[in-house]
């Protein structure tokens, strides 16, 4: 460099001056640009998965109402429609975690996983014990079961955690 004349170090910077700005402003709106994007994705998956949570909550409520019904009728066709009706939704609600849990799981994810499984098998343990109740034609201590265990249960996804 010692050796060039000032015109040639003076062409050389102003070569290389702009071609380096124009590098760095790339890099700059590409990197803004990932970051819009993966923050919308962020919030689209937290839409998605809060969307799920509140069917999820309505699929139980309705859960819910069906083993209320069940536990008042005495007529055993009914009873068996809407048993039918209850592991429908159940299905439906089971498939979406059937399919998270295939995904690639962090630590964190996993435990909480851990803890919905849990809290949901209680639920619907308790809950089936209602509907035996019910089909054994012992419809006052299926009353009793489903006011004080099941009403009274806190579900996973009334959990905030």
């Amino acid at each position: 460099m010692l050796n060039l004349s000032i015109y040639r170090k003076l062409l050389i910077m102003v070569i290389i001056s702009p071609v380096s700005i124009i590098m760095v402003a790339v890099i700059y709106f590409t990197q803004s640009e990932l970051q819009t994007a993966g923050s919308l994705w962020i919030k689209t998956a937290c839409n998605l998965l809060g969307s799920w949570g509140k069917f999820e909550q309505i699929t139980e409520l309705l859960i819910d109402a069906n083993t209320l019904e069940m536990v008042l009728s005495k007529d055993e066709a009914y009873q068996r429609k809407l048993l039918d009706e209850i592991q429908e939704k159940e299905a439906e609600t089971n498939k979406p975690i059937e399919q998270y849990k295939k995904t690639f799981l962090l630590e964190r994810e996993k435990e909480k996983l851990a803890v919905y499984e849990e809290n949901i098998g209680d639920w619907t343990q308790v809950r089936s014990e209602a509907i035996w109740l019910a089909q054994d034609k012992k419809g006052d201590e299926a009353y009793d079961v489903f006011s004080a265990k099941v009403v009274t249960f806190v579900r996973p996804s009334d959990h905030k955690q």
